[in-house]
């Protein structure tokens, strides 16, 4: 298995059942599955993601898992953590993210770039779910991407192409 990032080689890491949710326990436990969802882990970047969603549509994320029922077991992902996730850039990044533009990848409906720009930040936010219209190809370059809050790694990027330089462009 070959890293989408990087091109590195990756290793299997485990698997886990589909509806395994990623939270704090303080939100709604789907049941168990019972179908099994194996992860990788790059071996020289890191990036961990399942494979297996690399050979998904866009219908069968929307059908499988970004549906009208995510908010019941990821309610947080509409306010609290794209507030939270911009907090920390800025704590992190504070004007460093002025003079670049910075790509939120899967940003949802754009509250994590929407917030980074009151504060001055050249920062844009791109959903294949929401931005259906828009080809991620169109938006040109950036001297950062981020992909803070996915809990589902495809591998694919809809045709985006980071180098691993430009994670630690910052």
């Amino acid at each position: 298995m070959q890293c989408p990032i990087c091109a590195a080689r990756c290793s299997p890491l485990g698997e886990v059942d589909f509806n395994k949710c990623c939270g704090d326990g303080a939100h709604t436990v789907l049941p168990p599955s019972g179908v099994g969802i194996s992860y990788v882990l790059c071996d020289q970047c890191c990036f961990c993601f399942a494979p297996e969603f690399a050979t998904w549509s866009l219908e069968d994320f929307e059908t499988k898992i970004y549906n009208a029922e995510y908010v019941i077991v990821d309610p947080d992902y509409l306010d609290t953590r794209p507030r939270a996730n911009a907090n920390s850039l800025l704590a992190t990044f504070g004007d460093r993210g002025i003079d670049r533009r910075h790509l939120d990848y899967g940003g949802g409906l754009g509250l994590l770039s929407d917030l980074l720009r009151e504060k001055g930040w050249q920062s844009e936010s791109y959903d294949p779910f929401v931005d259906r219209s828009v080809s991620v190809q169109d938006l040109g370059r950036f001297d950062s991407v981020e992909k803070l809050d996915s809990r589902f790694s495809c591998g694919n990027f809809g045709g985006l192409k980071p180098s691993p330089d430009s994670f630690a462009s910052l």
